[in-house]
């Protein structure tokens, strides 16, 4: 644990962390989430395996109230598929990455971009690195506290003025309006969904739906993680 008593924005708590790291590897978690025991191996076996590799990330069980298994995701392995829409997503949970020391700091967080810092590293990134995730559901993602409107704003808001900004500054200005644009309108129908649906419909659009039998063994798997963290 470290601190020094002054409060820091998650982005520049993370590039501390970077400046602090003397290892190899970073490999991230956030606070309210858990991971599989074999997570961080598998990861480093990836990076073994294949040295131009500069982030690896894994798939997502997510937890809805009391920790129950809700879904899955399995995310791409290549780093092709994973940027395949830079301006709208990457598939990689940040939560979920290790990443060389090497390569972050050389890709450190812009602290103005706070509740949106992955999508921001991602952006500036993804041309000049290499992503891969392992092909499996390695992370515990706790979502039904994760999604409050102010979060969802805040997030859209940043997202849209960085997208503008760095289309714009590649000379790109009806790519840079046009995909601005659509972060306000995927800001839009998101808060129509969690305002007269429901916030559960917003986010199960993320995953695929568990069955009863991975969820009984994620379930146990939780219980033994829980028992060692305690």
């Amino acid at each position: 644990m470290i601190g020094d008593g002054s409060y820091h924005t998650h982005p520049a708590a993370l590039n501390r962390i970077i400046d602090l790291a003397r290892g190899k590897y970073i490999a991230n978690m956030d606070g309210d989430d858990l991971c599989s025991p074999t997570r961080l191996e598998k990861q480093l076996e990836l990076f073994k395996r294949d040295e131009s590799i500069d982030v690896v990330g894994t798939g997502l069980i997510y937890l809805g109230e009391s920790d129950i298994p809700l879904g899955y995701t399995i995310p791409p392995v290549s780093h092709s598929e994973i940027c395949k829409e830079p301006h709208r997503t990457f598939r990689i949970a940040h939560g979920s990455i290790m990443a060389k020391r090497s390569w972050h700091i050389n890709n450190k967080y812009d602290e103005s971009a706070v509740k949106a810092e992955d999508f921001n590293l991602w952006l500036r990134s993804y041309e000049h690195s290499k992503f891969a995730n392992v092909p499996e559901p390695l992370y515990y993602y706790r979502c039904e506290t994760s999604s409050t409107f102010k979060k969802r704003f805040r997030c859209r808001l940043t997202c849209t003025k960085f997208l503008f900004s760095h289309y714009y500054h590649k000379g790109y200005l009806l790519k840079a309006m046009y995909y601005a644009s659509l972060q306000i309108i995927k800001f839009i129908i998101g808060n129509f969904i969690c305002l007269f649906l429901s916030k559960r419909k917003y986010i199960e659009r993320r995953y695929t739906p568990i069955s009863s039998e991975d969820k009984i063994r994620y379930a146990d798997e939780l219980d033994k993680i829980k028992k060692y963290v305690s």
